[in-house]
């Protein structure tokens, strides 16, 4: 594995160490909540997990990744503005909503930093394995947007109609 490709793995190591703090915030700022807050706790573990295979993948080094199909300033960029929400989340908890409407958002811009989507294994085992790992992550996109949509359709209904005239 080249010096690059360690850099990238490290950066996206950093990035997904960095989500799982936002989402663990979430988890506890958001713990009046049993439902959301154990969905923050869920999306704060895989993000854990995801950062363990980057490790994973800089141990094992020559065996597994030959190279890195993404720019390490692209992902620089983003563990940045990651960073950036996770200083303003520590500083200004936002509500519910503004969580999972950051959260989705980010979650879509960082899909490609996933391991599986930007190695190149050198060998189908390898490759197998980490999809493997990662097919049971794939739905928390899909998790955040329900719950979204769920608080949202709520919040509606608490907004109190104009009365009759």
């Amino acid at each position: 594995m080249n010096i690059d490709t360690m850099k990238i793995l490290e950066a996206c190591h950093e990035l997904e160490k960095n989500m799982a703090k936002i989402y663990s915030i979430f988890c506890e700022e958001f713990k009046q909540d049993e439902e959301l807050s154990e969905m923050w706790q869920k999306t704060a573990r895989e993000e854990e997990n995801h950062a363990l295979q980057f490790r994973m993948a800089l141990k094992i080094k020559e065996d597994l990744v030959e190279s890195a199909q993404v720019d390490l300033s692209r992902i620089m960029n983003s563990l940045e503005a990651v960073k950036s929400i996770l200083k303003r989340t520590r500083e200004n908890p936002p509500t519910p909503l503004e969580a999972l409407r950051s959260a989705i958002n980010l979650e879509r811009q960082l899909a490609d930093f996933h391991l599986d989507c930007l190695a190149s294994f050198k060998n189908a085992f390898h490759k197998d394995m980490f999809q493997a790992m990662m097919k049971a992550d794939r739905d928390h996109v899909e998790t955040l947007e329900r719950a979204y949509l769920i608080l949202f359709d709520a919040a509606k209904q608490d907004i109190p109609s104009e009365p009759a005239r």
